[in-house]
C-alpha cells in the first residue's frame, strides 16, 4: 500500500494530489510544481514500515530519497524525507510521467 502511495506522488505533478497527500505539520504553503520540471520516472528501491526509498528522474537529471510516511485518518501520507541529492544518469523508470 505504501509503495502505491508513492508510485501515486511521484506519477502526479497534480497540486492538490500532493497537498492532500502531504502531512498539514510539514506540508509547504505552496505545494504546486516548477512548470519548468519535466518529470520522466520514478524507480521505487525499497517500501518498508514507513519509509519509501526510491530515485525519481527529470529530463537531465535524478535524485535519490528516503522519504517517511505517516497514517492518518487511515490514508498514508508524506511527512518528510532525506534526499541524498543528484545521481548520474536517467532511472529506468516503472512510472512515467
Amino acid at each position: 500500500m505504501l509503495r502505491a502511495v508513492a508510485r501515486q506522488r511521484g506519477a502526479g505533478g497534480d497540486a492538490d494530489h500532493l497537498f492532500r497527500t502531504w502531512h498539514p505539520r510539514t506540508r509547504p504553503d505552496d505545494v504546486r510544481p516548477d512548470p519548468g520540471t519535466r518529470w520522466t520516472g520514478l524507480r521505487i528501491l525499497a517500501a518498508e514500515a514507513d519509509t519509501v526509498e526510491f530515485v525519481a528522474s527529470w529530463e537531465g537529471g535524478a535524485m535519490h530519497e528516503v522519504s517517511r510516511f505517516e497514517q492518518r485518518a487511515g490514508r498514508w501520507v508524506y511527512v518528510d524525507g532525506e534526499v541524498d541529492g543528484e545521481v548520474d544518469g536517467e532511472v529506468d523508470s516503472d512510472v512515467s510521467r
